[in-house]
């Protein structure tokens, strides 16, 4: 039965699992928004800036739902454009709805303040394909676009359309779905030849972990052969951090099995055999990318684990690497190793940009851990972990240094915050952290252009009804969390 083009487009939404749409409203938008006033299944969660809208939809994905966002096609575009390729770069599917001028007079036409200037040509932004509905089959490409979103390598894409096609009469019977590419059986024999014969082989991953298949077959991998595993907890957690395992570095291995981790030894020549083994083995969107790979195969991880037989490892060797993990937790007292071990056992969902350190994650299911993103944009972890708790309902901890904090639009994220069980925690440097560390490593001090002013912080926060602490010191960091913790929303701020 024929129906608007727009209130088809929110059933097509609804089909594919999507369930909320996080939108920075504009003039573009006013026809797709008579819909959501009648909509059943999906709704509108009012966000207002590009940024926080953006991040809170990678956290609707990184929830286990398709991650959708409503902008305005240039200055919402722009905008969002650093957390897009976050998504990009770390294989988060995200739809980016993004509304254009309309372009004949008539019904839905625009007027100069309807803006004219908004046609200029602006760069390409951060996506895997960019998809324009218009006069033809515009369903048709709406379904592909969901269905490369979430094909793998995943990312995000964006469609954009005008509000007075959404209006036009329309019947819907286009049919895609989601593909995952699997390992063939010569990839599978070749890479049993040269790694079966080694008995000290390791796995090197960072984010094996998007996909609970992928986590579940690493693990049944490494525990049915004995593999050690560097970085357990990378950008997710793609294996138990407490596992029997788990490894700090391992440098030492006669055969490495690389597992979606795109520079697994940066500054650190290892020898021995490399197979690799990724969705994008080969890293396209990176155009210096020359690390050494004796097989490279394209697969999702979990098709060719599965299939991947090895001898036993050396039980020893294995073992070592564990308690090298485990002599590396217990001589760690920083605070960031400390804050670390609280909130990996206390039941949250970490959203960690950076600051924590992961090798302190002491435990970690699918699911529980999210780390900084492929590209580095910062100020997407707060507004990520309230678009993750209206997913799943699960209270999640965002954790972030002061420079990304303020880069997060705090104002923003405050806005939306109230919607949701949530827990802040800012190391607070006063610096450019990373900046100043890289500046001392070449210069051996540090330097005066990285500081911060701090700025006091709890008018912000009470303003928004959100219990606000301040601690210094590792003791004091850990209470003060702990107290949060028990909080429906909370921030803290550790001042280091």
């Amino acid at each position: 039965m024929a129906q608007s083009l727009g209130k088809a487009m929110l059933e097509k939404l609804r089909r594919w699992g999507v369930e909320r749409v996080y939108a920075v409203l504009g003039t573009d938008h006013v026809t797709l928004m008579k819909e959501f006033e009648t909509s059943q299944g999906v709704s509108l969660v009012i966000v207002p800036h590009e940024l926080v809208a953006a991040s809170m939809a990678v956290g609707e994905s990184l929830g286990g739902k398709l991650g959708v966002v409503l902008v305005h096609n240039v200055p919402g575009l722009l905008n969002a454009s650093g957390i897009l390729l976050n998504a990009l770069t770390s294989r988060i599917p995200l739809l980016v709805l993004a509304g254009e001028q309309p372009r004949t007079s008539g019904d839905f036409s625009r007027t100069l303040r309807v803006h004219y200037a908004a046609d200029v040509r602006i760069p390409e932004v951060p996506a895997k394909r960019t998809v324009r509905l218009d006069d033809d089959k515009p369903l048709a490409k709406l379904e592909r676009a969901l269905a490369i979103a979430l094909s793998e390598p995943q990312g995000p894409v964006i469609v954009t359309f005008r509000r007075d096609l959404l209006t036009m009469r329309i019947e819907d019977d286009s049919r895609k779905s989601p593909y995952y590419p699997g390992a063939s059986s010569k990839a599978i024999d070749r890479a049993k030849e040269i790694l079966s014969r080694l008995s000290r082989v390791a796995v090197i991953t960072y984010r094996a972990g998007r996909r609970r298949e992928a986590y579940e077959a690493l693990r049944a991998f490494a525990e049915t052969f004995g593999t050690p595993v560097e970085n357990p907890v990378g950008e997710r957690v793609n294996y138990p951090g407490d596992g029997r395992l788990s490894a700090l570095t391992v440098k030492d291995a006669e055969g490495y099995v690389i597992v979606e981790h795109e520079a697994p030894w940066v500054g650190e020549g290892r020898e021995g055999v490399k197979v690799w083994v990724d969705p994008d083995p080969l890293y396209f969107l990176i155009e210096n990318h020359d690390f050494d790979c004796d097989l490279c195969v394209q697969s999702v991880p979990e098709e060719f684990l599965a299939r991947l037989k090895l001898k036993e490892q050396d039980k020893a060797w294995a073992e070592a690497k564990r308690e090298e993990l485990e002599r590396f937790r217990e001589s760690n007292r920083s605070v960031r190793c400390e804050v670390a071990k609280v909130l990996s056992s206390s039941g949250l969902t970490v959203f960690n940009e950076y600051q924590l350190d992961r090798r302190c994650v002491t435990k970690g299911e699918f699911g529980t851990y999210f780390g900084d993103l492929g590209a580095d944009h910062l100020g997407w972890a707060w507004g990520a972990s309230i678009g993750y708790y209206l997913s799943t309902g699960r209270k999640a901890a965002a954790v972030t240094g002061d420079g990304s904090f303020y880069l997060s639009s705090p104002e923003s994220v405050i806005y939306v915050a109230r919607k949701s069980e949530n827990l802040l925690i800012i190391f607070d440097d006063a610096k450019w952290g990373s900046v100043a560390r890289e500046f001392e490593r070449f210069y051996g001090y540090e330097p005066q252009t990285a500081k911060l002013e701090r700025l006091d912080l709890s008018g912000l926060f009470s303003s928004a009804k959100i219990p606000y602490f301040e601690a210094k010191g590792r003791e004091e960091a850990v209470q003060a969390v702990e107290q949060a913790m028990k909080l429906r929303n909370a921030a803290v701020r550790v001042i280091e």
